[in-house]
């Protein structure tokens, strides 16, 4: 079952948050690739980055938000797979994604929800 995501952080430096957010959402991961040397089953480990444009593992939609009043600060909302899919793209490119967008050090107000039992909307 997918879960939502909603991260609010701020102030933020909103060039360098959308730069970071940009790359961030570029990063797909390394992907493995294990060949076999000739005549052996000796494998070498090459890891390359994916094309770009590609969305990360698990991330199923995002849009970022900036409060009307006060637009230092951001709103992300995401859907993903699981929770655990975000978790691994968190452990691979947060602190990157921080360093990035100038908010390393910042207190993030995040939220997981999932779906409730209400009757949705048509």
């Amino acid at each position: 079952m997918s879960v939502l995501l909603t991260m609010q952080v701020g102030p933020v430096d909103w060039e360098k948050f959308k730069a970071a957010t940009e790359w961030g959402y570029n990063q797909k991961g390394l992907t493995r690739l294990c060949t076999k040397t000739q005549g052996g089953s000796q494998g070498v480990l090459v890891h390359k980055r994916v094309s770009p444009n590609q969305k990360p593992s698990g991330l199923i939609s995002g849009k970022i938000y900036r409060a009307e009043g006060d637009q230092s600060k951001v709103l992300v909302v995401e859907e993903w797979e699981s929770h655990d899919a975000w978790h691994d793209y968190a452990n691979k490119f947060g602190e990157e994604f921080q360093s990035r967008a100038g908010t390393a050090g910042l207190d993030w107000d995040d939220t997981i929800w999932v779906l409730s039992d209400a009757p949705q909307a048509p």
